[in-house]
């Protein structure tokens, strides 16, 4: 399964295995299923709008293995900042602007 940080199930949410070309995608209530052969593997849960997380798991010869993941939110980003560029404004003083009746 696969939740938000306020358990609530994550649908659509992508579940990838490091070195395995074939990802699955959660269903509507959170909940994936994987087959792997026996070994250990590196699983990642991924969503828009949240930070991915990933877990190490060894999957035995016979028996399933639960894996859930609980999702935080991303950071929102602010993209109005303009990123600074340590240059100095050298230009000359602007005269002040005076308004009022001619």
């Amino acid at each position: 399964m696969v939740y938000d940080e306020n358990n609530n199930p994550l649908g659509n949410a992508e579940i990838s295995v490091a070195g395995v070309n074939h990802d699955v995608t959660t269903g509507v209530d959170g909940d994936y299923f994987r087959l792997l052969l026996p070994g250990t593997y590196t699983v990642t849960a991924s969503a828009p709008g949240y930070v991915p997380y990933s877990s190490t798991v060894t999957v035995g010869p016979a028996e399933a293995i639960q894996l859930h993941f609980y999702l935080k939110t991303a950071p929102k980003q602010n993209l109005k900042a303009k990123p600074h560029n340590g240059k100095k404004n050298h230009s000359s003083p602007k005269a002040p602007l005076k308004l009022g009746p001619r």
